[in-house]
C-alpha cells in the first residue's frame, strides 16, 4: 500500500477487539429490535393496538431504524475521527511523523480513509436488516437502498472532515470531541427552534407580505432537505419517489463540500499545528513567566483553576442565568412547584458536563504534559492530590453555579414556603450530583490511559450509578405511595383539604432526595479513596518500584554469594580451613532501606 499511514492505522484498528465488539453489540441490538417488532406483527406475546396492520408495524420499525441509524452515525463519526491527530500529539509522534517522507496531505488522507472505513464498517451492520424488512413489505426499492448508502456515506464524510479539522486544532481528544458535539448540538437546537418556532412567528409578523411569507416557508422546507429521515420516508409512498430523487442532490452535495473543505484545511494547517507546541515552549522560555505567583498552601488546586480565556465562561454563565430565570418564570405562571424538578435535573446535566470534562482530564492531562512524575515527587500525599484536583475542577466553574443558584432560589420565594423548601432540597441533590461527578472524573482519570477514555468512563460510571440509585429511590417511592395513598385519600376526603396530600408528597420527596444525596456523598468519598489507592499502588509505590526493589535485592544476594565463594576459594588455596557458607537471608525492604 502506497500510503503507510493508512496501512498502519488499518492494521492497528484490525488488531483491536473493540471494533468487533461494537459491531456485535449493534447487530444484537438490531436483532432484538426486529424481534420486538415481529412480536407486534405476529400478535404474540404482545397484541398490537386495534386496527393495527402489518404494514404499519413495518413502517414503525423502519422509522425507528432510520432515526437510530443516523443518530448513532452522528455520535460515532466524531468519536472515531477526533482522535486521529490528537493521539499522535499525546504520544509525541506527530513531530516524528512530519519528518518522514509522507506529506501532510498523505497523513490527512490516510487518517481520513482509515477512520471512514471503520465507521462505515460499523454502520453497514444494519443494511441487511433494512433491506430484508423493506423488501419483504414492499416499502423500499433499489433507489432507496442506494440513497440510504449514499446519505450515510456523505454524512460520515462531512462530519469526518469537520472532526479531523478539530483534531488537528485541539491539543487533546476530549477537547476536540467536546467542541464537535457542542457545535452539533447548537446547530440542531437552532434548526429545530427556527423551524418550529421562528418560521410560524415570523409568518404571523409578516402575514401582510406574501413574498416574505413564501421565502420563510421555503427556508423551513430547505432545512428538511438535510434531514435524512424525511428524505428516505417518502419512498414508502411510490408516487413521491421522484421528489426524493430531486431533494437528494442538495444534502449530498452540501455534506460532501463540507467534508472536502475541512479536509483540505486540515492538511494545510497540519504542519503548523505540529510545530506549534515547540514554538510556544521557545516563546515561553524567551519571555519568562507571566502568570501570578503560585500559592504555597494549595498549588494543585490553583493549577486546576487556571484559565486562558475568562470571557467565554462569563458569557455562558450569563446565558445560563437568563435561561434559569425564564424557566422559573414559567413555573410561577403555571403555579406548580413540581415543575422545579425537571429544571434542576436539566441544570444538573448541563453544569456537570464541564465539570466532568475538567475532572476527567485532571490526571491524564498531567501525564500527557509529562508533569505527573514531577507532581508525584512532591511531598503531597495521594489523598491530598486527589482532593485538590477535585476542588480545582469544582472551583473552576464557580460562575456557572452562581448564575443558576441565584435565580433558582430567589424566584421560587414568590410562590411560598413549600416552593422554597423544595428548591433547597433540589439544591442539595444538585450539588451532590455535581460533587459526585467530579469525584468520579478524578477516579477515572487516575486509571485511564487517555483523556478520551476517561471522559467515556466517567459519563458511563457516573450517570449509570446515579440512574441506578434514582431507580431504587423511585421504586421505594412507588411502594410508599401505594401503601399510604389509601390512607391519604381517606384523610383528604374526611377533611376536604388537598394541601394535606401535597404536603405528604412533599415530605416523601424531601426524604427520598436527602437519601439520594447522602448516597451520592458516600459514593463520592469512595471514588476519591479508589483514586488515591490507585495512585499509591500503581503510580508512586507501584509495580515499577516493587520490580526495581526486588531486582536490587536479587543482585545484592548474588553478590553476597559470589563474595562467600571467593573467600572460600582463597582459604582453600592458602591451606586454611574454609568457613562454612551461610545461606544468605532474604533482605526485606525495611532492611534495605535502613
Amino acid at each position: 500500500m502506497r500510503n503507510p499511514v493508512l496501512a498502519l492505522d488499518l492494521r492497528l484498528s484490525g488488531r483491536r477487539g473493540r471494533f468487533l465488539w461494537l459491531r456485535f453489540g449493534y447487530g444484537l441490538w438490531l436483532t432484538i429490535l426486529l424481534g420486538v417488532s415481529g412480536s407486534l406483527w405476529l400478535e404474540w406475546p404482545v397484541a398490537p393496538p386495534p386496527g393495527w396492520k402489518a404494514h404499519e408495524t413495518a413502517c414503525l420499525f423502519m422509522q425507528i431504524f432510520l432515526v437510530q441509524h443516523f443518530l448513532i452515525l452522528t455520535v460515532a463519526v466524531p468519536a472515531y475521527f477526533c482522535g486521529a491527530i490528537t493521539e499522535e500529539k499525546e504520544n509525541g509522534t506527530l513531530v516524528l511523523l512530519m519528518t518522514t517522507e509522507t506529506s501532510p496531505w498523505g497523513i490527512v488522507l490516510g487518517k481520513f480513509a482509515s477512520r471512514l472505513a471503520q465507521v462505515m464498517g460499523l454502520m453497514i451492520v444494519g443494511l441487511p436488516i433494512f433491506c430484508l424488512v423493506g423488501m419483504y413489505f414492499n416499502l423500499i426499492t433499489w433507489v432507496t437502498v442506494l440513497a440510504f448508502i449514499g446519505l450515510s456515506l456523505v454524512i460520515a464524510f462531512g462530519l469526518g472532515g469537520f472532526s479531523l479539522w478539530q483534531s488537528v486544532r485541539a491539543a487533546e481528544t476530549r477537547i476536540a470531541a467536546v467542541r464537535i458535539y457542542f457545535v452539533l448540538a447548537v446547530v440542531l437546537v437552532l434548526s429545530l427552534a427556527y423551524y418550529h418556532l421562528g418560521v410560524p412567528f415570523l409568518i404571523q409578523v409578516f402575514w401582510r407580505h406574501p413574498p416574505i411569507c413564501h421565502a420563510l416557508v421555503a427556508s423551513g422546507q430547505a432545512l428538511l432537505h438535510f434531514d435524512p429521515v424525511s428524505i428516505l420516508e417518502p419512498t414508502w409512498n411510490p408516487p413521491e419517489l421522484e421528489r426524493m430523487r430531486q431533494t437528494l442532490l442538495v444534502p449530498c452535495a452540501s455534506w460532501f463540500a463540507v467534508g472536502l473543505i475541512f479536509s483540505i484545511w486540515s492538511a494545510l494547517i497540519l504542519r503548523k499545528a505540529a510545530l506549534h507546541p515547540l514554538d510556544a515552549q521557545q516563546d515561553r522560555r524567551g519571555q519568562g513567566p507571566k502568570r501570578e505567583p503560585v500559592p504555597e498552601d494549595q498549588p494543585i488546586c490553583w493549577r486546576e483553576t487556571l484559565r486562558r480565556r475568562h470571557w467565554p465562561h462569563w458569557i455562558a454563565a450569563a446565558v445560563l442565568a437568563v435561561a434559569a430565570t425564564e424557566a422559573h418564570h414559567q413555573v410561577i405562571y403555571e403555579e406548580n412547584l413540581w415543575l422545579l424538578t425537571p429544571i434542576w435535573a436539566v441544570a444538573a446535566a448541563l453544569v456537570s458536563l464541564p465539570v466532568i470534562l475538567r475532572a476527567s482530564g485532571s490526571i491524564t492531562g498531567e501525564r500527557n504534559r509529562k508533569t505527573w512524575e514531577s507532581i508525584l515527587a512532591t511531598p503531597f500525599e495521594g489523598w491530598q492530590l486527589v482532593v485538590e484536583k477535585r476542588r480545582g475542577a469544582l472551583l473552576r466553574y464557580t460562575p456557572y453555579f452562581v448564575a443558576f443558584v441565584i435565580p433558582a432560589l430567589i424566584v421560587p420565594s414568590i410562590m411560598g414556603f413549600k416552593a422554597v423548601l423544595w428548591a433547597l432540597t433540589m439544591l442539595l441533590l444538585w450539588g451532590m450530583v455535581v460533587f459526585y461527578m467530579a469525584s468520579t472524573g478524578v477516579w477515572c482519570s487516575a486509571f485511564s490511559t487517555s483523556s478520551w477514555r476517561s471522559v467515556v468512563a466517567t459519563i458511563g460510571r457516573g450517570f449509570g450509578f446515579f440512574l441506578a440509585i434514582a431507580t431504587m429511590v423511585g421504586l421505594f417511592y412507588l411502594a410508599v405511595a401505594c401503601l399510604f395513598s389509601p390512607i391519604i385519600s381517606v384523610i383528604v376526603n374526611f377533611t376536604g383539604s388537598e394541601e394535606f396530600a401535597e404536603s405528604s408528597l412533599l415530605v416523601i420527596g424531601i426524604a427520598g432526595s436527602c437519601y439520594l444525596a447522602w448516597r451520592l456523598y458516600k459514593a463520592a468519598d469512595e471514588c476519591v479513596w479508589l483514586a488515591q489507592t490507585w495512585i499509591e499502588t500503581h503510580e508512586r509505590y507501584g509495580r515499577s518500584f516493587t520490580r526495581s526493589l526486588s531486582r536490587a535485592l536479587k543482585k545484592a544476594q548474588a553478590r553476597y554469594a559470589e563474595e562467600l565463594a571467593q573467600k572460600s576459594a582463597q582459604a582453600s588455596a592458602n591451606g586454611q580451613p574454609s568457613e562454612p557458607q551461610q545461606k544468605p537471608m532474604a533482605a526485606s525492604p525495611e532492611a534495605s532501606a535502613s
